[in-house]
């Protein structure tokens, strides 16, 4: 099976997970929802060294390796590679907490240092996400119902528009209402009380995508948006002072990313591409 796997994440080239010269897990769509997972965290968790932080807002960071720390700097997330951390967290764990696993289609997880191919951010490690992508007539659609007033609907479409032309379509959203967690919390002066969080939250996340060729020259055009409505998360705690029931956040993020590529093969197996994205 090693032989037979192929790994993008570990170097500019296509290996197995026999040659890869770096630890790489590779997840795809059957395999979380063989699982049950809702999120990226659910489809990670099962791999080795993979541990789960949770930052203040209702975000959740994947660390590796023992990698135990407050920070959030460490972990370089792709999609479809393009590089999404923001650049004042260096992670992109509260614009992205939410993002619905329906529009993608598998993950690449690098266990260990890659800054040498994703820069300074992948410090100790790597998650590249690979998007929905059908060149055959695809319709698939989805729903999901639990506790808490949890539901999802999801959607997954590919239409051929003419010869070597197709349009593919993935969307996703989810809500998840109100969970009335109770929490401890220790003033500062002494004494401790309960209270509780309500971790409610609206995530949508859409892909649209031209695809084609023309001759040897293949090219695509895709826009992407992930968008996460959360409130009353874990805030800060008494980081910022004698909080008491107060310790609470709330979260309005999004992601906009436009991406165009273009390529072509050469020769003796060589090929030449061009990528162009812009996302805020």
């Amino acid at each position: 099976h090693l032989s037979k796997l192929k790994i993008t994440a570990a170097s500019a080239f296509t290996e197995t997970a026999l040659d890869s010269s770096a630890t790489v897990s590779v997840v795809n769509r059957a395999d979380w929802e063989r699982r049950g997972a809702r999120n990226l965290p659910d489809a990670v968790m099962h791999l080795p060294g993979v541990m789960l932080m949770q930052p203040p807002a209702g975000g959740k960071l994947i660390q590796v390796r023992s990698y135990d720390s407050t920070a959030l700097r460490g972990r370089a997330t792709m999609i479809d590679g393009v590089p999404i951390n923001t650049f004042a967290f260096g992670s992109e764990v509260f614009s992205n907490a939410e993002l619905q696993l329906p529009v993608l289609d598998s993950l690449e997880l690098v266990r260990g240092p890659s800054s040498i191919l994703y820069g300074s951010d992948a410090f100790h490690s790597a998650l590249l996400l690979s998007t929905y992508r059908s060149a055959v007539p695809d319709l698939l659609i989805s729903a999901e119902v639990g506790n808490d007033q949890y539901r999802q609907l999801a959607l997954r479409a590919s239409q051929p528009l003419a010869d070597r032309h197709t349009l593919q379509v993935a969307l996703a959203g989810a809500h998840q209402g109100d969970q009335g967690f109770d929490y401890d919390y220790q003033s500062i002066g002494g004494g401790s009380g309960r209270a509780e969080r309500s971790g409610r939250y609206d995530a949508a996340t859409g892909l649209v995508r031209w695809e084609g060729a023309s001759g040897d020259l293949g090219y695509h055009l895709q826009l992407f948006v992930d968008k996460t409505d959360a409130e009353q998360f874990p805030g800060g705690g008494t980081l910022t002072g004698d909080t008491r029931n107060l310790d609470i956040a709330d979260r309005n993020a999004e992601l906009w990313m436009v991406k165009g590529q273009i390529g072509a093969p050469l020769a003796a197996g060589w090929s030449w591409q061009l990528d162009s994205y812009y996302w805020e």
